[in-house]
């Protein structure tokens, strides 16, 4: 049952990830972030 939540939250960390990644090079190529 461990291995288990431990796999599912794997999955859920990598998905998390991906996702900001993705988000961050949008953002990244838009150019909209202010330039401090």
């Amino acid at each position: 049952m461990l291995a288990r939540f431990v796999h599912v939250l794997m999955q859920f960390l990598a998905r998390l990830n991906d996702l900001f990644t993705r988000e961050w090079k949008d953002i990244a190529r838009s150019d909209c972030l202010p330039h401090l």
